[in-house]
Formats: C-alpha cells, structure tokens, sequence
C-alpha cells in the first residue's frame, strides 16, 4: 500500500485557522488529499483551534455558534 501523498499548500497560522474553520475535517481533507487526522496534527502543532463538536450540526441549522479565537502566538 503506497503512503498517502498530500497537496503541498502554504498557510500562514491565520489563513490556516480561517481554513479549518471554513468546512468539516473531513472535507478539508479530500481537498488536500490527505486525512482529517493529519488536519488535526498539525491544528495541534501550530495551536490552532479546531471547530468543537456540534459546530457543524449548529451552523447548518442556523444556529450562530462561536469560533473558538485563535490564540496569540510569538513563535509565528
């Protein structure tokens, strides 16, 4: 089985938390071709916030549910 290959993309640390904020794990992750696993790795890595669970489910009944803030950063 050969190793999963994923797009190679560029992000700052904002765009990248505007990214995950933008659509499921799941559906970031087909766009890249990799997993939502590796989505929330490097989440971990640069400590950005991942919406929490339910945020999906509330946004697509019309509900306003708040974005976690992306916290400061001195290492960017």
């Amino acid at each position: 089985m050969q190793p999963q290959q994923c797009e190679s993309k560029t992000f700052t640390r904002e765009e990248f938390y505007d990214y995950v904020w933008s659509a499921p794990a799941t559906e970031l992750a087909k766009e890249l071709g990799c997993s939502d696993v590796t989505i929330g790795k490097v989440c971990r890595a640069y400590d950005v916030p991942k919406p929490y669970s339910g945020y999906w489910t509330k946004l697509a009944h019309g509900k306003s549910p708040k974005k976690t803030e992306l916290p400061n950063n001195d290492d960017t």
